[in-house]
C-alpha cells in the first residue's frame, strides 16, 4: 500500500484521503480573452509554443472560457497515485478520479505556461486533460518543459493505452463543488 495523507481540506474543498506527494499549486486564472490575445501574451512573455502545441491551440476542440475563472490545481507524480509498472493514460486518469481529481480544461496548458516561467531548468509536467489532435493527428495533451532558453508549451501523445513512466507528473484540477466530472469521455 502507498502512503496517504489524512483527510485534507484545500481552499474550502474537502478532498478526503489523498496520496502523499500531491503538490497543491497556486490558484490559476484562466479565460476571459481571445485566442489571439492569449497567443500574444505567450509571445510577449517569451514562452515558446511548438508546432504541435500550436496545432492543438488552433483546433476546434480547444476553447477558452469567455469569462475569467479561477481553477484550483494539484501536481502529482504517477507513482504517488499508487500505480505500479507502466500504467496507461486511462489507468492514470481513473486513479486520479478515485482521489477526486478531475481533468483540466485544455486552456490550463497555455495559462500554466504563463504562470510557471520561474520553474527550475528541465522541470516538466503534463496537463491531465481530454486529448486534442496535434499536427500529426495524434491524440495529445499539453506538456510544459522548462528548457535552458525558456519555458516551452509542447504536447505529448496520450492514447488511452499509452504506457507512462512512474516518475512523470500530471496537473489535475480540484472541483470547488466537490463533484467529479466524467473523466474518460
Amino acid at each position: 500500500m502507498f502512503p496517504l495523507h489524512e483527510a485534507v481540506t484545500y481552499s474550502g474543498i474537502d478532498m478526503g484521503i489523498i496520496p502523499e506527494g500531491v503538490e497543491f499549486l497556486a490558484d490559476l486564472r484562466i479565460g476571459g480573452e481571445t485566442l489571439d490575445q492569449l497567443k500574444a501574451r505567450l509571445a510577449l512573455g517569451g514562452q515558446q509554443v511548438d508546432i504541435h502545441a500550436t496545432t492543438m491551440l488552433e483546433s476546434r476542440d480547444f476553447a477558452i472560457s469567455p469569462e475569467l475563472k479561477i481553477i484550483r490545481l494539484v501536481r502529482v507524480r504517477i507513482l504517488d497515485l499508487g500505480l505500479t509498472g507502466c500504467p496507461t493514460t486511462d489507468q492514470i486518469y481513473a486513479k486520479a478520479a478515485s482521489f477526486g481529481l478531475e481533468l483540466c480544461p485544455a486552456e490550463v496548458g497555455p495559462y500554466l505556461c504563463l504562470a510557471y516561467k520561474n520553474k527550475p531548468l528541465f522541470y516538466y509536467v503534463c496537463v491531465g486533460m481530454n486529448p486534442i489532435l496535434d499536427d500529426l493527428s495524434n491524440p495529445s495533451i499539453f506538456e510544459l518543459v522548462h528548457l535552458p532558453s525558456n519555458l516551452c508549451l509542447t504536447s505529448r501523445s496520450a492514447y488511452p493505452d499509452l504506457l507512462w513512466r512512474l516518475e512523470e507528473s500530471f496537473v489535475f484540477s480540484v472541483s470547488p463543488t466537490g463533484t467529479h466530472s466524467d473523466m474518460l469521455t
